[in-house]
């Protein structure tokens, strides 16, 4: 009657438990009224699970009037280990009766409901061990999916199967099967909240995103904690998703790394990206530098040569190889690592890699020293003196004519230029700027500097089209006065033009003018890899990114935004070598890079002379 039911399933008359429990329970606007005029014995004792166990709408005292039964049945796993977790939850459970205690406990287990994941979750609860369901869980997902058969995982096994009373339900493969699939299922639902804490969205979205992420780490720390407890670190190291697991598996990258097997290093990178921890920030930057790890053991192993044969050849090759590998030598000398067999490996494989590289030094400066005292013209090989003319001036002044700003990142090596153009690329298309045959690929390009590599010089050469010395105001009086600019005007802009006059602008005064003005030029001057370089930062990771080159991504956005082609380079790179050999200091020392000619040469200095040699 207090359903409205005209009907009532006959397996609910036999659970003469019920009846009385369905009576005492029943909310204070009445049971909902049913869908069919049929009471079955699913909707009956779900409703009666929800409202003793406080799960979902039926767990609070209010009226469940317009409230349809067929809404409400059914409890899966995912919500009774939700359950588990809610303060007062197990509790509510064992404050019941014993037969409806028992009732529900078998009910909650059957195949229907959470199958023998529910049986599990009812026998912690029983023993005491409700709120630790889901910590514990993920530690049986580890000891009976995940480990490797051994002595040390049978032991751990058995003082697990311990916390589910002194007489489980089930023995031997029956019991083994049961904790299985309970463990299966909260690793499952664990790797649900990881997945639900990354996603974004609104202030909604984020608030659940939050209480994913707090309820997530409280479950794996709890699960750190009982795995100390039951002795069981060695045999939970192969989880896909306990902090554990993971630490093994940067253990198992650093020994690969060690071996030197690009096979076997891939897999262990691949087996970094699949664990369930492996988007979490901090372990995304340890990956990226295995990554790394991975593609400089990869170039080792092609035995690469030292020699170019020619000046042009080695600075494509620094663009297309070189570069790379000093962007992955630059991430694992920047952070390292603290589990001591990678950071070991790192140390082991940043040593060769390091000598790889001076050798390729070495073979440049001397095939460098050679075409710059012979003075050899440049033929198609770009230079910064060429620069402008070559690159530039086919945009401003070809068939399709576009407005160009140029952004000029003063130091930026090869390295830090692949990095930016990873990024770069998702909003950018990439264009070759000095095509050859049409049926030649497109490739990135590179260019000569000028001697000595500074900015007094190489900067100036460029913005001149002709190699001089010079300062700021060289460079804006000689960029503006090139004939190819037509009727349209250029502007140099360095570091003060970027600050605002206000908070609400981005830049100064006389920037803003020239990028409002659709007949002008703009050439910005982007200070920040070079001031580090100069000031020796150094950073916990090697990662360049848009953000941290101070007025990139808002210039970036003025040229999208009018329709400019965007041209990026830089007036002369670097190469970090955080080993470097120091060469006894000389009075004529001019910079880091140079000094003045005389006297005899140290081993690692290349003397350099020729039209090219600025002075």
């Amino acid at each position: 009657d207090a359903f409205g039911a005209e009907g009532i399933d006959p397996r609910l008359r036999d659970a003469s438990w019920a009846a009385e429990a369905l009576l005492d329970a029943t909310p204070p606007g009445g049971w909902p009224p049913l869908a069919g005029g049929w009471l079955s014995r699913r909707t009956a004792l779900s409703l009666l699970a929800m409202r003793r166990l406080r799960l979902g709408r039926f767990g609070a005292e209010r009226d469940g009037n317009g409230e349809r039964a067929h809404e409400t049945t059914g409890i899966d796993t995912h919500r009774l280990l939700k359950w588990s977790l809610s303060p007062g939850g197990p509790e509510a459970l064992l404050a019941l009766r014993a037969p409806e205690r028992a009732g529900l406990a078998g009910f909650l287990g059957e195949q229907e409901q959470a199958g023998l994941a529910g049986q599990a979750v009812m026998r912690l609860v029983e023993s005491g061990h409700g709120a630790d369901a889901v910590p514990f869980g993920v530690i049986c997902a580890a000891l009976w999916s995940d480990a490797e058969r051994g002595e040390a995982t049978f032991r751990a096994r058995g003082r697990a199967e311990r916390w589910f009373g002194l007489h489980p339900p089930l023995t031997g493969e029956e019991l083994d099967t049961m904790i299985a699939a309970y463990g299966t299922a909260c690793e499952e639902y664990v790797s649900a909240l990881l997945v639900a804490g990354r996603e974004a969205g609104g202030a909604e979205s984020g608030d659940k995103g939050r209480e994913a992420r707090r309820v997530t780490w409280a479950v794996l720390d709890r699960a750190a904690f009982l795995t100390r407890e039951l002795n069981a670190e060695e045999a939970v190291t192969g989880s896909r998703i306990l902090q554990a697991g993971l630490d093994a598996r940067f253990t198992a990258a650093g020994r690969a790394l060690a071996a030197g097997s690009p096979e076997s290093i891939a897999e262990a990178v691949r087996a970094l990206d699949d664990h369930g921890l492996s988007a979490d920030p901090d372990a995304r930057v340890r990956i990226e530098r295995a990554r790394m790890g991975r593609r400089l053991a990869q170039w080792l192993a092609t035995d690469p040569p030292a020699e170019s044969q020619t000046v042009a050849a080695a600075i494509q090759r620094q663009v297309a190889e070189t570069g790379w590998v000093d962007q992955a030598l630059e991430h694992i000398e920047a952070g390292g690592d603290h589990n001591a067999v990678l950071a070991e490996a790192y140390d082991a494989l940043a040593v060769r890699v390091r000598e790889h590289r001076r050798a390729i030094d070495r073979s440049f400066a001397e095939t460098l020293a050679v075409w710059t005292a012979a003075g050899t013209d440049p033929g198609t090989m770009l230079t910064v003196e060429s620069f402008l003319a070559r690159v530039v001036r086919p945009v401003v002044a070809g068939k399709n004519a576009r407005r160009v700003l140029l952004l000029l990142l003063d130091g930026m090596s090869a390295a830090i230029a692949t990095e930016l153009a990873e990024e770069l690329r998702r909003d950018w298309a990439e264009y070759d700027p000095v095509p050859e045959q049409r049926d030649r690929q497109p490739r990135r390009r590179a260019m000569a500097a000028a001697l000595p590599t500074l900015t007094t010089i190489s900067r100036t050469s460029l913005f001149a089209g002709r190699l001089m010395a010079g300062g700021a105001a060289d460079e804006e009086r000689h960029f503006r006065a090139h004939r190819f600019w037509g009727r349209a005007t250029a502007a140099v802009f360095h570091k003060d033009d970027l600050r605002g006059e206000s908070a609400g602008v981005p830049f100064g005064p006389e920037l803003t003018e020239a990028l409002a003005d659709d007949r002008t030029h703009v050439a910005v001057v982007l200070n920040t890899i070079d001031d580090r370089l100069a000031k020796e930062q150094r950073r916990g990771h090697a990662t360049w990114e848009l953000k941290e080159i101070i007025g990139l991504r808002e210039l970036l956005r003025e040229a999208a935004g009018r329709g400019m082609a965007v041209i990026i380079t830089s007036d002369h790179g670097h190469v970090v070598d955080r080993h470097g050999r120091k060469v006894a200091a000389a009075e004529d020392v001019g910079s880091a890079r140079h000094r003045t000619a005389g006297g005899a040469l140290a081993e690692a200095e290349i003397e350099l002379s020729g039209p090219r040699v600025v002075w």
